[in-house]
């Protein structure tokens, strides 16, 4: 559910393999808010990106216990995960803090009457193991987006262009939906007043 001021909040959870396309984020929004600003929907999109949003510093467990005690990852309205080749670094009882992040939004999805939108898109670039570590991540990861398909909503992308613009309309389609639907109820209560 957007702010009371019509602003739409992404949290972008990934591990490392995926730097360009985390990069690609905030132009992308910045870009979206234009679209959206020309078409007069009173909504503006605003990114969370740990690396921006996350003071340096250590804390006892970890880089993800710094994200986590800083970005209330349950409370945006759209959780956007990438994933090409890498699960992440084990984080507690889960496969990586990507998947804390992903699984404790998916809870709170469960509990809220308006759940964040987890949106999962997976780079289908070819790449070449070179090492143990390597494919012990892609076997985890394979294992663990199977499930999570069962449950989440997915796509597939090749190149950053590909992802940029497929993020871009997928957005632009829920948030003006969501934000026409709004002005139309606004109009309906003031015709009713």
């Amino acid at each position: 559910m957007p702010t009371a001021n019509g602003d739409w909040r992404i949290f972008v959870a990934s591990p490392f393999d995926v730097a360009e396309e985390r990069e690609s984020v905030n132009p992308l929004v910045e870009r979206l808010n234009s679209h959206l600003n020309h078409a007069q929907l009173g909504a503006r999109l605003k990114a969370s990106l740990a690396e921006y949003d996350v003071p340096p510093g250590g804390r006892p467990g970890g880089p993800q216990a710094l994200i986590e005690e800083t970005i209330p990852f349950t409370e945006f309205d759209f959780v956007l995960v990438l994933f090409w080749k890498r699960i992440g670094t084990p984080f507690g009882d889960y496969l990586s803090g990507t998947v804390r992040e992903i699984e404790s939004a998916y809870t709170a999805s469960q509990r809220q009457a308006l759940p964040p939108r987890i949106m999962v898109y997976e780079k289908c670039e070819p790449y070449y193991l070179t090492t143990v570590e390597e494919a012990e991540q892609v076997f985890l990861l394979t294992k663990y987006l199977r499930e999570l398909r069962t449950r989440v909503w997915t796509k597939k992308f090749r190149t950053g262009e590909e992802f940029r613009n497929a993020l871009h309309d997928d957005l632009y389609k829920l948030i003006s939906t969501a934000a026409v639907e709004a002005i139309g109820k606004r109009s309906a209560g003031e015709h009713n007043a």
